[in-house]
């Protein structure tokens, strides 16, 4: 038999399921439910919200692949900007669980690396070299 929620209208299979002694197999008095799949309209959002989550994997890699290449200027500075990205990155992704917020974090987060970095470049004294020539 089949079944409907009112206020949503998913549906469901019921079957009951039992044994019989001439079959050799035991009595039982078990019903089973199936949930049937969502709608066409709820499939379609769920595809969507798998292609988000792809796209703003993307983006995360391609807007880390800045600071990846850079590292080699300072062996120790930009791969802990890049994982101080990630993890608040993948907080985010913990957090929240959907694409826009994350990537806003994300965003947010290389714009302070940056920030930071600048800021680092400006401050840090002249080396006796630099101040030789």
């Amino acid at each position: 038999m089949t079944y409907r929620l009112a206020e949503n209208g998913r549906q469901f299979v019921v079957v009951a399921a039992g044994g019989h002694g001439r079959l050799g197999t035991d009595i039982g008095d078990s019903v089973v439910a199936f949930a049937l799949p969502d709608s066409r309209a709820d499939m379609l959002a769920q595809a969507a919200v798998q292609a988000l989550r792809i796209l703003a994997a993307i983006a995360i890699v391609l807007a880390l692949l800045p600071l990846v290449t850079l590292w080699r200027k300072n062996w120790f500075w930009f791969p802990l900007l890049i994982l101080l990205v990630l993890m608040a990155t993948w907080t985010a992704w913990l957090v929240t669980q959907t694409a826009v917020p994350t990537l806003l974090v994300m965003f947010a987060a290389i714009a302070t690396a940056w920030l930071l970095t600048v800021t680092r470049n400006r401050v840090r004294p002249p080396t006796p070299r630099a101040m030789s020539r």
